[in-house]
């Protein structure tokens, strides 16, 4: 169930920030933190693939 919560509230934050009522505040943030968060949100038995440009911006 929380993780159609989850859902749901993604969606509707993706469907605000397409009509422009969502403020965003771009900001530098550390890739190895991202990537943990989003494998603990995850938990087992998934693989992450991410695919950089090459060459990555900083």
């Amino acid at each position: 169930m929380r993780r159609a919560d989850r859902l749901v509230s993604d969606l509707d934050d993706l469907s605000r920030l397409h009509a422009g009522a969502l403020d965003l505040y771009l900001r530098p943030a550390d890739l190895d933190e991202l990537l943990t968060a989003v494998m603990d949100d995850l938990g087992p038995g998934y693989t992450l693939r991410c695919i950089l440009p090459e060459p990555c911006p900083t």
